[in-house]
């Protein structure tokens, strides 16, 4: 099917033209210039495109081109995920992202969350009416990254229990402590424990440890050779208290047995705290 071009000179048809032959949707100024065999971005060549609304601006160096289902008003809907592993193809969707990828929450976050060992010079876009946060964790807490499909084209994301893993490291982006609590009631018959040991292990919190144990235990979850796996990630616990929730107040009962202070309220039964 071929777009309806009357609106472009010979010159921008030419270029979109070339652009679709090659599958590219979404472009980077020194693929523009290499396209054309120019020297420099052809800057007012993508403003006018942008101004007729073919071409939208991501951020700074990066154009997404729009299809021609978004007919003659312009109008489509992009997926998220595939502007975000355009915006960092390095990156892989962590967190809240993630939780949602694997069918734990029926919520739709507003941000999309990309996690990446490099930091970028923009640690949030915003895009299409998305936004999108590029969290930056070091190389050796990246890991447990799996590639899945989405509409022909491979995205990747943490597998399900790095994902568990890092959102009892990062709560905060992970929908909050209601959330991460209803994440591993909904996840425990999926995750492979195992590999959830080895993982926990490699990532070397101390936090991490005492945040799921305590939760394990206080839902309860029904975990495989429960016993015997709390035993080991006790092992692996700090001295010192953490908090359930680091975004919440540093009030509320200690359970000493995962040095864990419960700042949470009405989530974690009062019979378990009292102990």
């Amino acid at each position: 099917m071929a777009r309806n071009i009357t609106s472009l000179g010979a010159k921008e048809s030419d270029f979109l033209t070339s652009l679709a032959a090659k599958g590219k949707t979404i472009f980077t100024g020194r693929e523009v210039r290499e396209l054309l065999g120019l020297s420099s971005t052809p800057k007012l060549l993508l403003s006018r495109l942008e101004r007729k609304g073919w071409v939208k601006r991501l951020e700074r160096d990066r154009y997404l081109l729009v299809p021609l289902e978004a007919g003659p008003e312009r109008l489509w809907s992009e997926d998220a995920t595939l502007v975000a592993m355009a915006l960092a193809p390095e990156g892989a969707l962590a967190y809240w992202s993630a939780i949602r990828h694997w069918g734990w929450t029926d919520q739709l976050p507003r941000t999309v969350f990309v996690q990446m060992m490099r930091r970028r010079a923009n640690s949030i876009v915003e895009a299409l009416g998305v936004t999108y946060r590029f969290v930056t964790v070091r190389p050796i807490r990246f890991f447990g990254v799996i590639e899945e499909r989405a509409d022909h084209r491979t995205f990747r994301v943490t597998d399900r229990e790095k994902t568990v893993i890092d959102i009892l490291d990062r709560i905060d982006l992970s929908g909050g402590s209601g959330q991460v609590i209803q994440t591993l009631e909904e996840a425990v018959e999926e995750l492979r424990w195992d590999r959830l040991d080895g993982y926990l292990r490699r990532f070397r919190s101390r936090t991490v440890p005492k945040r799921l144990g305590f939760l394990v235990e206080a839902l309860p979850l029904k975990v495989p050779d429960r016993e015997h796996r709390l035993a080991e990630w006790q092992r692996l616990i700090g001295r010192g208290i953490s908090l359930l929730d680091p975004g919440g107040p540093a009030l509320g009962p200690i359970i000493t047995r995962w040095r864990v202070r419960v700042n949470v309220h009405g989530l974690i039964p009062e019979s378990f705290t009292s102990l």
